[in-house]
Order: C-alpha cells, then structure tokens, then sequence
C-alpha cells in the first residue's frame, strides 16, 4: 500500500542550522525554510552510514 506524500513532514539536512528542517525549493535548489541556507538530502554522518548500507546490500546480492 503506497502511503500518501505529505510535503509539510518532508526534511532535509541544513548545515548551518546541524538539524533536518522544513525546506523551500526552487528551480536549482532547496533552502532551508528557517535560515535560507541551502540544505542538502543527508548530513554527512548519515550519508555515510546510507553508503555502508548499499554496499552491504551489494555484497550480500552479488554473494547470491
């Protein structure tokens, strides 16, 4: 079952705030709705650990 999308809860990563927060999008780029810095998909902790993950799943499929 596919759950409805609900733009108000979504979250990206704002390095000037250090926190996922609310975020506006333009054309080119997402800023965080807060301070108007430009927010990226994941912090850098947790881009890591999301790399380590689908490598594992890689290894664990190429292994099948």
């Amino acid at each position: 079952m596919l759950i409805p999308h609900d733009f108000y809860s979504e979250k990206k990563w704002c390095p000037k705030c250090r926190n996922y927060v609310p975020y506006l999008v333009s054309l080119e780029k997402c800023y965080c709705a807060r301070c108007g810095h430009p927010v990226t998909l994941f912090s850098e902790e947790d881009k890591k650990k999301f790399k380590k993950a689908l490598e594992k799943k890689r290894t664990i499929n190429r292994a099948s």
